[in-house]
């Protein structure tokens, strides 16, 4: 999740196949898609698609980029 957040900025949207890794295997999507739900869930994170089958989009919720506690 913490790698996620930092991938993320407030107000500018990403797409959702940017956030997984080029050459991840089965088990490292389905940890990044898990987590990506959890910080959904936990209202972290801003996920949008403008219609049916369109590309999803990612944006983190705030006005600061997310920076964990021991990297200040």
């Amino acid at each position: 999740m913490s790698r996620l957040l930092k991938l993320l900025l407030p107000g500018r949207y990403r797409e959702f196949t940017t956030l997984f890794a080029e050459h991840a295997d089965l088990q490292h999507l389905v940890v990044t898609f898990l987590a990506l739900l959890e910080l959904s869930r936990e209202q972290l994170i801003d996920v949008a698609q403008a219609e049916p089958y369109a590309p999803i989009h990612v944006q983190l919720k705030g006005e600061r980029p997310f920076v964990l506690a021991n990297e200040t």
